[in-house]
């Protein structure tokens, strides 16, 4: 068991931030900051926010 995403989920539980955490340190791990930053971005779009596609 990874040990950061056992204590993301003892400390958030099974709400929507700790699901936004998990899937962050997932995406991190597997592609990096760009990975992050896509899931972000959904994350951001879902919610409404108008997101420009900037890559720095």
């Amino acid at each position: 068991m990874d040990i950061l995403l056992e204590e993301v989920r003892k400390v958030f539980g099974n709400t929507d931030e700790g699901k936004l955490a998990e899937r962050l340190i997932v995406a991190y791990r597997q592609r990096g900051a760009r990975g992050a930053r896509e899931v972000l971005k959904k994350y951001l779009e879902e919610l409404g926010v108008d997101v420009a596609d900037i890559e720095s």
